[in-house]
């Protein structure tokens, strides 16, 4: 990604394993990004991740993943010292 660009314009252009907030993806851009297959779309999908669609072009938006992220994740409590 050049200086002038600006994430959202990461839509055919994307990093392995970066999903930046505020940058659109296509579906198929997205996918290759996070490294994710049809099963695990699909599975992310039932689990509460959010697309959006225009026509038959579908789009996952950076923040929304960043969201399903942080709902998902679950954090180890740290251990009672008494």
């Amino acid at each position: 990604m050049s200086s002038t660009q600006s994430p959202s314009a990461l839509t055919d252009t994307a990093v392995a394993g970066i999903v930046h907030p505020g940058a659109v993806y296509r579906l198929d851009t997205f996918m290759a990004a996070v490294g994710w297959g049809r099963a695990a779309l699909r599975r992310a999908r039932r689990n509460g991740l959010r697309v959006v669609r225009d026509g038959r072009t579908v789009f996952v938006l950076g923040d929304e993943f960043i969201r399903y992220l942080n709902e998902k994740l679950v954090m180890p409590s740290p251990p009672n010292i008494s």
